[in-house]
Parts: C-alpha cells; sequence; structure tokens
C-alpha cells in the first residue's frame, strides 16, 4: 500500500512519500529520464518502476557510503550529494544503473 502527501513536482521544495510496506519517507524526490523518480533517505536511493511514480520496488535500491544530503538533476546523471564524497549515477534503466 502506497501513500502519497504530495505528488507535484516543485522545484526547490522537499516532497515526501510514504511507502507503508516498508516504512520509508522518501526525500527529494526528482525525475530522471524515461519517466524514473528517484528519493532518498539516509544512505539509501530509492529508484521507481519506469513510468510508475508510485513503485519504489526494493531491488532498485543503491546504497552509498555517506549520508546523503541531496540530489539533482543534470545532463542524464542523477548527482547524490553526501556528507563525504559526491556521486553521479546514470542509465536508462533502474535495473542497470551505473
Amino acid at each position: 500500500m502506497y501513500v502519497f502527501f504530495s505528488f507535484e513536482i516543485i522545484p526547490f521544495i522537499f516532497l515526501y512519500i510514504c511507502i507503508v510496506d516498508i516504512l520509508v519517507c522518501l526525500v527529494g524526490l526528482v525525475s530522471l529520464q524515461n519517466g524514473i523518480l528517484a528519493g532518498y533517505v539516509g544512505k539509501k536511493i530509492y529508484f521507481s518502476e519506469p513510468g510508475k511514480p508510485y513503485a519504489f520496488p526494493v531491488k532498485y535500491v543503491v546504497t552509498v557510503e555517506y549520508d546523503i544530503a541531496g540530489l539533482a538533476v543534470n545532463s542524464g546523471y542523477l548527482l547524490v550529494v553526501t556528507t563525504g564524497y559526491p556521486y553521479a549515477i546514470s542509465g536508462s534503466d533502474p535495473a542497470a544503473l551505473t
């Protein structure tokens, strides 16, 4: 079951989606290519199914070394700002992100 607090994508405002199944509230949702959404909690980045902004399967979770401070999208890359090192993630399918 999914509970949506807000679904509008508004720049510079943090949006929250609570996924009741895994008890996670995603922060900093951004839209990627191919209709993929990405959001984070702590050190984990959650990616949605392409074209399904309500589905964030656990198999698409990417974990980084440091706590995440924010996400941004630029030139097809998901830029991940952390308390340690920044990361750049690319790919058109959440199952094959690098």
